[in-house]
């Protein structure tokens, strides 16, 4: 079993080859080449610093819903700067060997995240400009039950697909 990779194409994982004497040719796909400018909704400029997160979209058995998962490596964060990006996907962010396409997160200090479509691994280069919404600033304030404010107090925003586990000492 073997992992393929080379650049400007997509990973493979998992390749079976049988040790029969044969030569074998594996045939990696294209990498996804995402590109495209991130804009203010209410100006038009471009915003100067803003992340991408990967994901895909994953299936909840017991709810029969799809949800997007995303990853939590550090490598399928990344980060833009002038409101432009272009990103050569070469390396698959879900941990199956089933190709089910991937969900970009746009997201920017003081606005609303922005969620793509799914991207099929097959489409090749898409051009994807984004708008991005202001959003309210949200303050939370955990008091004991005295009334005196919890120092060091975690809070957990719950949506689907968050994956939030309450461990000891805290949220993970």
């Amino acid at each position: 079993t073997f992992d393929v990779q080379a650049s400007g194409y997509l990973r493979v994982d998992d390749v079976k080859v049988r040790p029969d004497g044969e030569e074998h040719i594996i045939t990696l796909p294209s990498a996804l080449v995402v590109h495209g400018a991130v804009y203010d909704a209410a100006t038009g400029q471009r915003i100067p610093r803003f992340r991408i997160v990967q994901g895909w979209p994953g299936r909840n058995p017991v709810e029969g819903t799809t949800n997007v998962q995303w990853s939590t490596i550090g490598r399928f964060w990344l980060e833009f700067v002038n409101g432009a990006y272009t990103n050569s996907f070469e390396e698959a962010v879900w941990s199956s060997t089933e190709i089910r396409g991937c969900m970009l997160k746009f997201v920017a200090d003081g606005y609303a995240p922005f969620i793509s479509r799914a991207i099929g691994p097959d489409e090749g280069n898409v051009q994807l400009d984004v708008v991005l919404h202001r959003a309210v600033a949200t303050v939370v304030t955990v008091n004991k039950p005295d009334g005196q404010p919890a120092s060091n107090a975690d809070v957990g925003l719950v949506s689907p697909g968050a994956h939030l586990w309450l461990t000891q000492g805290g949220f993970n």
